[in-house]
């Protein structure tokens, strides 16, 4: 009835008991609160559970009413770990428990000594499917004994996995497993939803397209790491992913060779939304000629590199069409704006000596009432 993935549970616990660290209390847990009325616990808010946050309720119910049919478990995205983030589950529930500031003896509207927390419906005889159970954890209230000493539990007096004890075969549901619990019978469960309702988005990537690339060697950074060599026009995305809402920073690392090229960056950089970023633009054209580069720089020091400038404005409008203007990796107090008919390239993020990329330039604004401005590593705060 049980699954394979169960039983490797269930070893990991019964190592735990050998090692005498049954049911290590979890370190880095949120600050959940348990909300009782008195002795009796009715519900956990935020809970944490391998940094996902739930809400517990516990409720009376039967489990049709509390999972629905077909029943339907918060725990099921995790595949073939279901059985052991659900066991987590139950351990920082019963932490929960009994780290409450009141004592906690019940729990529910029934007041029981116990909850479950089913992980799973099956049927246990084949031929009749249309008699299912709940399989998953229970944890009941108990007291020290004679038979049950302090050094047995991982806390005396307190809230635990029932074990051995509880169960009429104790051989085939040894480790906090609950008995085969029928649907149509109301017990207490722990009802856990997502914390605000939703579950957290998942990871996303980064990515976009490549146009222009002759040469080789093309290597692409996203946030300073994560290299994505690139060796040929088309789409591309970073090997690691982002969570939604952090930020993303796409630059060029290396420079093609074999012809040299100058690939540039459009939309390389903002916030990760939760269907992730596949609208980068790296665009690779040969480079200009020796006299068409300009350089910036807050200081006005551009390490011996000339025509230097203190502002990009002013750059822009010194230089002409086709220049290619580079700009350290620093904050300038600028709206930029091309006001004449030139076509030009802003590149920035580069360190004082313009030997590497290592971060973005930030500008105020960019606007280009006329001609043309391509833009690499710069980034707008909007000021």
């Amino acid at each position: 009835m049980r699954t394979s993935s169960l039983t490797v549970t269930i070893l990991a616990v019964a190592a735990w008991v050998l090692t005498g660290l049954f049911f290590v209390p979890l370190s880095s847990q949120a600050e959940n609160d348990v909300i009782s009325e008195g002795s009796n616990a009715t519900g956990i808010t935020d809970l944490e559970v391998e940094g996902v946050l739930y809400d517990v309720t516990f409720v009376y119910a039967t489990g049709i009413v509390v999972y629905g049919d077909p029943g339907e478990f918060i725990f099921d995205q995790a595949g073939a770990a279901t059985e052991e983030l659900s066991l987590q589950a139950a351990i920082a529930m019963r932490e929960a428990l009994n780290a409450a500031p009141e004592k906690i003896l019940t729990v529910g509207p029934e007041r029981t000594d116990y909850f479950y927390l089913a992980t799973a419906e099956e049927a246990p005889d084949p031929n009749t499917p249309e008699f299912q159970v709940y399989s998953g954890w229970e944890s009941r209230y108990d007291v020290p004994s004679d038979d049950r000493p302090p050094d047995v539990w991982a806390a005396a007096d307190n809230w635990y996995f029932c074990i051995f004890d509880c169960v009429d075969d104790p051989d085939f549901f040894p480790l906090g497993m609950m008995p085969p619990t029928d649907r149509l019978v109301p017990y207490t469960y722990a009802k856990t939803v997502y914390a605000g309702g939703s579950p957290p988005a998942a990871d996303a990537g980064v990515g976009g397209s490549v146009t222009g690339l002759v040469g080789s060697g093309l290597v692409l950074q996203n946030n300073g790491g994560d290299d994505e060599p690139i060796s040929g026009d088309g789409s591309f995305t970073f090997n690691t992913l982002v969570a939604p809402g952090s930020s993303y920073v796409v630059t060029v690392d290396t420079q093609p060779s074999n012809p040299v090229q100058e690939c540039y960056i459009a939309k390389g950089s903002g916030s990760v939304p939760a269907g992730g970023v596949d609208d980068v633009l790296v665009t690779c054209a040969d480079p200009p000629a020796g006299d068409d580069f300009a350089y910036v720089s807050k200081s006005g020091n551009c390490d011996g590199n000339t025509p230097c400038y203190e502002f990009i404005n002013v750059a822009i409008t010194s230089q002409p069409t086709g220049t290619l203007i580079r700009i350290t990796a620093e904050d300038y107090d600028e709206a930029v704006i091309l006001t004449t008919d030139k076509n030009m390239v802003l590149s920035g993020g580069w360190n004082s000596e313009y030997s590497r990329k290592n971060s973005l330039t930030t500008i105020n604004t960019l606007t280009s009432e006329d001609g043309s401005l391509v833009t690499d590593a710069i980034a707008m705060d909007g000021n």
